[in-house]
């Protein structure tokens, strides 16, 4: 039987996934060649944060 409230959780943090990636790559390269570390490190731990709920909500539903 499903969880739905994993389930919701796994999807919600599915968007916040693919938000995060693309604001990673639109914040930490912003000119060719060029990275910003700050925001690197703030984006891509978003990026880790939500791809590990995401991982765990998809188990657990």
């Amino acid at each position: 039987m499903i969880n739905e409230e994993w389930a919701l959780l796994g999807e919600i943090a599915f968007l916040v996934w693919i938000l995060a990636v693309i604001g990673f790559i639109l914040q930490s390269f912003p000119a060719s060649g060029r990275i910003e570390g700050k925001a690197a490190i703030y984006w891509g731990g978003g990026v880790l944060v939500s791809y590990g709920f995401w991982v765990t909500g998809m188990i657990r539903a």
